[in-house]
């Protein structure tokens, strides 16, 4: 016999004695009620392994106790329990309605008892798996509390429907505890505090560990600066405690905890919003005395011309991002959307890459995750920190390379195959890519067919060919073109992303030549180079950079490009 709870609900009383009869010689604790609102003050109070629930039932219906007990789940912050509904019908369109919304399964009376019970271990064992799953995915190994998958999938949808506040938390001098004791004792303080701060929680908070030393909650009762005054007060005294208990009674290290919080839905419903007001409201602690709370309000300056420094210090703290990692970015589905179509303006090149991570129709669902979060950690180490990478479903990873042409991307994709290849053996799995150019349109390099320079504040359009030389003068951007001197306003930088390289190039840090401009060279007595060009013109280069300038003129000459 096994010791899971089952819920039998059914308005036949015979139905129902039956169904209890049948599984009570399998499992020691079987509960028989008559309604759906029986059911939802039963599973307030106990979480069932297995529900069988009729579907015609009067007052409440099977589909309507199975909506409202999904809700009440919801805010108790449960798993979802399975649910196998019952009929007396032969009824496809009421079964195919059950399996869409989500049941487990659909079983017709009367019932056979050996199919009753393997349909029902059936259903538990595959939920257990998924919670099993489930939890691999989304749980912080260290502490138990939810990861930064976990909080990512659960806080926005606190923040969109509950009313309380986002908390930011971070140690402080937590790293002095690592560097004097060690990072198994490290672990061992985050720990208790994972410990602390779930004995001060309540039943339907949320708490998570998004990295290190930095934790992330949504608290559904603290709306109040007194609250949250007492909390701090709380998870700073019993952290000093537990670290003497795990050090010793000498341990003198500051350590404590800083919270930084943001009211739902006073300060919006946005979880990224949120987010960075929390990060904003900490900030101001630590930059404080640190130990304590601070709740979020906008600055009463935000707004005033002169008070714009202010405000910028302010905007760069709440949109900066924090401890950066040394990894490649997860900025989410929005988050890569604004970086695409920032890439597709601005950038000169870029790619994109499309990796799919499948196994053996014959490999269980545990295979295909521990391979996919395998894949994702590759990932995360190879590429760069400014690369983008973005989870579109299951065993797909969809990157953004910015600054990349194709050669260099298959240089990256070959090492991110070969760190697949390196951490273990992947029978059945089976890893393919696609790799293309972003579709860009900002201007390419050489393909600009007029530029705008100011000639005494009036705007003048030149094709490159014209430009002889460009070069920065008393903080002013020069151009020398075949028909006179002009000005820029944008950077010589800017120029040279603009200008085709092999007829362009740079001789310093603040001059471009037109290498068909050169007419000859000339050694001067300081040992530079003078370089004159067709028109009189004269500037100097240091011979470090003659050597590129006759290869590139050399260039031109073979491809039948040579110089004036």
């Amino acid at each position: 016999m096994t010791d899971n709870l089952i819920i039998i609900v059914d308005d036949d009383a015979d139905s129902l004695a039956n169904a209890k009869s049948l599984l009570e010689g399998q499992y020691t604790k079987v509960r028989a009620i008559r309604s759906g609102a029986d059911l939802l003050k039963l599973t307030a109070k106990h979480a069932p392994d297995m529900i069988l629930l009729d579907i015609l039932m009067p007052e409440m219906d099977g589909f309507e106790a199975y909506r409202l007990l999904r809700e009440q789940e919801k805010k108790l912050g449960r798993n979802p329990a399975p649910v196998i509904f019952l009929t007396g019908e032969n009824d496809t369109i009421s079964e195919q309605h059950g399996l869409t919304i989500g049941a487990s399964d659909f079983i017709r009376k009367p019932f056979n008892r050996e199919i009753l019970l393997r349909r029902i271990q059936n259903a538990i064992q595959s939920a257990k798996t998924i919670e099993n799953l489930t939890e691999e995915a989304t749980v912080d190994k260290m502490t138990g509390l939810l990861n930064k998958a976990g909080a990512t999938g659960k806080l926005p949808t606190l923040c969109a429907e509950e009313e309380g506040t986002l908390t930011m938390l971070d140690l402080d001098n937590f790293k002095l505890v690592n560097d004097l004791y060690g990072h198994e004792m490290g672990d061992n303080v985050l720990k208790a505090f994972a410990r602390i701060l779930r004995e001060a929680s309540r039943e339907g908070d949320c708490l998570c560990r998004t990295g290190g030393d930095e934790f992330l909650a949504f608290f559904r009762c603290i709306l109040r600066k007194k609250e949250a005054d007492a909390l701090a007060k709380e998870l700073n005294m019993r952290m000093v405690q537990a670290c003497r208990d795990l050090m010793g009674a000498e341990f003198d290290i500051p350590i404590g905890v800083s919270l930084g919080m943001a009211r739902v839905p006073e300060c919006g419903r946005s979880y990224d919003e949120l987010t960075r007001f929390a990060d904003a409201a900490l900030y101001q602690v630590k930059q404080g005395s640190k130990h304590s709370a601070a709740i979020y309000s906008p600055d009463p300056q935000a707004g005033k011309e002169d008070d714009l420094e202010s405000e910028m210090s302010r905007l760069t703290q709440i949109l900066k991002e924090r401890n950066r990692p040394g990894t490649a970015m997860w900025p989410g589905q929005e988050g890569i959307t604004w970086i695409y179509r920032f890439l597709s303006r601005y950038a000169n090149r870029a790619m994109k890459l499309l990796f799919s991570v499948t196994v053996a129709e014959a490999d269980s669902k545990e295979s295909f995750a521990e391979a996919v979060k395998g894949f994702s950690e590759v990932l995360a180490d190879t590429l760069r920190e400014s690369d983008a990478i973005l989870q579109s479903r299951p065993g797909r990873f969809f990157v953004l390379l910015p600054d990349l042409g194709e050669e260099d991307a298959q240089q990256i994709v070959r090492r991110i195959l070969d760190g697949w290849a390196e951490s273990g053996t992947h029978a059945g799995v089976k890893v393919e890519y696609i790799l293309q150019p972003q579709e860009l349109s900002s201007p390419q390099a050489g393909d600009v067919s007029q530029i705008a320079v100011y000639d005494g504040g009036r705007i003048a359009l030149l094709h490159p060919k014209d430009f002889i030389r460009i070069y920065t003068e008393n903080r002013r951007l020069c151009v020398m073109a075949t028909s006179g001197r002009y000005e820029s306003r944008i950077t010589l930088r800017e120029f040279e992303d603009l200008l085709d390289p092999g007829i362009f190039v740079r001789i310093s840090r603040f001059e471009i030549v037109n290498l068909r401009k050169i007419s000859s060279f000339d050694l001067s007595m300081a040992g530079t180079i003078r370089i004159i060009f067709s028109n009189g013109e004269e500037t100097w280069v240091a011979r470090r950079y003659v050597r590129e300038i006759h290869s590139k003129l050399d260039q031109l000459s073979k491809g039948g490009e040579a110089h004036e």
